[in-house]
């Protein structure tokens, strides 16, 4: 490769790695079998939550079934603070209680610094908590598991490699 194309080719990747925001993924299975003191053993959920660290923003999708048989409703809805097997305080309120059964709910808000501190490193110290009328005190709960994202210096190392292929074997550029 030519040289000028050589620091063209990393002046580019230099300044685009740079302007990358700091995101990260999240992602919870909820259920009654993870509630301290038993919760609600029909209902299940999937929380997905995604954290832009730049920006101080979090947003969250949850979606839920089978609570209470379908015959239950939401009275509060929680990220909380707090490894499997312990309770922890509530860190920020979801606000959309009301639902019944079965549902789908998402939202976001900006500016909390606890949001800060969910990063991939301590995801699992973090939990999402669905509280519902016949189970006040929690009816499914889930830890948060950080979805990996597809690696930067992996795709980086796939497009060295593929530019040694190209300059190694000439014969595979030539047009036939």
């Amino acid at each position: 490769m030519h040289p000028c194309l050589t620091g063209a080719f990393c002046a580019l990747l230099f300044v685009s790695l740079g302007a990358q925001a700091r995101m990260a993924s999240f992602t919870a299975v909820l259920n009654g079998a993870q509630v301290i003191g038993g919760g609600d053993p029909t209902a299940t959920g999937q929380a997905w939550i995604t954290i832009d660290h730049d920006l101080n923003h979090l947003e969250y999708e949850i979606s839920f079934t089978g609570l209470g048989n379908g015959f239950d409703t939401l009275v509060a809805e929680h990220i909380h603070e707090g490894v499997a097997g312990t309770t922890g305080r509530a860190l920020f309120s979801l606000n959309v209680s009301g639902l019944s059964g079965h549902g789908r709910f998402k939202g976001g808000f900006t500016g909390f610094p606890a949001t800060l501190r969910i990063t991939e490193a301590t995801a699992s110290q973090y939990y999402i908590d669905l509280h519902s009328e016949m189970f006040p005190n929690g009816a499914i709960r889930g830890q948060l598991t950080a979805v990996p994202e597809p690696g930067s210096l992996a795709l980086l190392l796939a497009g060295v490699v593929g530019i040694a292929g190209w300059r190694r074997w000439p014969a595979a550029r030539q047009l036939r």
